[in-house]
């Protein structure tokens, strides 16, 4: 990752005292390829001057039968023993937490003494190692998921604040006694903070502080410091449609399958981790999945394509996806480019220069609309002008009335 170092083991607290501190409690860890608000968050406010220390998910001994080796042996490598790293200039912390055993959505481990006490099932001392790491006082404790509410109790903080980017409850993993703990953490953070608005007013039913957080992007990560065209894209013909994300259940297989077909001329090109891909898509000679890639190169896979797609499947996910402020749609339009994207309420609402098309009939031409006479990128650049994570940091440190004033001098 760009930008990243590893540093002594995290027993130098003394280090962070000296700044406004935020401790991220993520589900993912920080060297994930898959990068979400949580990261873009983190890295804005170590920008911005602040500590941050990010304690993702825990591995677990059962972990080491995963297939995604790479997965495990990068998570591995940010626990360290328990002492983590660090990165961003030795502003960011990240630590992935080892324990025996940690909460899911099936017994015995749905059980809420799972949700609040795993971290004891750590022989690493995982509260102490955080606390030495000099995160015992923190001005933001921050959280995007239920399964490590039991900081609240164990970290001093000013504020804390829980962020929905998603309707979990229309994810297939999230079970009932997740969403119940979710409920309960929301209702003991200072505020909640949603990406989309129909999720708000799902959360604000239950009885809390709520409002509403957008993705964004993030300039930096999108800058043209190299304008050629990346070597496994640049040997793919034609013009070039792109999806940049997770695909799974949520993705619709058969609109692929379908604009496929009718464009062949087209080479789709799929960027991310998949899961359950129908066989018969490998028999596509336009159909172009080229896995995870780093954050900091995804720049460079869009701005070297043509159009950008978002082909959710509403129509079997409607909860789910209803409540989705996408991530990608910001970043398409950061590298110019025209998208193409099913409809649902919540984007919709923020009225993004996009596409909508639905069905194979409309996609496919929407797609080959998009290629032939594509918009103003100007129009895209000035949606996303609001939507910088920049700018989206300031707007939640306001939220949680936390001042940015850092002390001068600092490095």
């Amino acid at each position: 990752m760009a930008g990243s170092k590893e540093s002594q083991p995290a027993t130098e607290g003394y280090k962070l005292a000296f700044t406004k501190k935020a401790l991220f409690i993520s589900s993912l860890d920080w060297e994930s390829p898959i990068r979400v608000g949580s990261h873009l968050l983190a890295k804005s406010l170590v920008e911005k001057g602040w500590r941050v220390g990010f304690v993702s998910y825990p591995v677990t001994p059962l972990h080491r039968l995963s297939k995604n080796k790479e997965d495990y042996n990068r998570r591995k490598a940010q626990n360290r023993g328990g002492y983590g790293k660090y990165f961003l200039n030795e502003r960011l912390w990240s630590l992935v937490p080892w324990s025996l055993a940690v909460p899911r959505g099936v017994a015995p481990f749905d059980h809420k003494w799972f949700f609040n006490n795993w971290y004891r099932l750590s022989h690493q001392r995982l509260v102490e190692k955080v606390i030495k790491a000099g995160f015992g006082d923190v001005e933001l404790l921050y959280f995007d998921n239920p399964y490590q509410n039991f900081w609240l109790k164990r970290i001093s903080h000013k504020k804390s604040v829980l962020r929905i980017a998603d309707a979990n409850e229309g994810f297939e993993h999230f079970k009932s006694q997740e969403a119940s703990v979710e409920k309960e953490l929301s209702l003991r953070v200072n505020l909640t903070v949603c990406s989309a608005k129909k999720m708000a007013d799902v959360v604000r039913q239950w009885g809390g502080a709520v409002d509403i957080l957008p993705n964004g992007f993030d300039p930096a990560s999108f800058v043209d410091n190299s304008p050629s065209s990346p070597h496994d894209l640049a040997c793919i013909n034609g013009p070039k449609a792109i999806y940049v994300g997770s695909v799974n259940y949520w993705f619709d297989y058969q609109l692929l399958e379908g604009c496929a077909r009718r464009l062949p001329e087209v080479a789709f090109v799929i960027i991310g981790p998949v899961a359950n891909m129908p066989e018969r898509l490998k028999q596509f000679p336009n159909l172009h999945f080229l896995g995870r890639k780093a954050h900091s190169e995804l720049g460079a896979y869009m701005r070297n394509s043509d159009v950008g797609i978002i082909p959710f499947d509403r129509a079997r996910y409607p909860q789910l996806v209803d409540s989705i402020n996408p991530l990608k749609l910001y970043e398409y339009l950061a590298c110019g480019l025209p998208v193409v994207s099913v409809p649902w309420q919540e984007l919709k609402s923020i009225d993004p220069p996009v596409r909508y098309a639905e069905g194979v009939d409309q996609f496919a031409g929407a797609i080959k609309g998009s290629i032939s006479d594509p918009h103003d990128p100007a129009l895209g650049y000035r949606f996303i002008e609001s939507n910088r994570w920049d700018r989206i940091t300031e707007l939640l440190l306001s939220k949680l009335d936390l001042s940015n004033t850092c002390e001068e001098g600092l490095p």
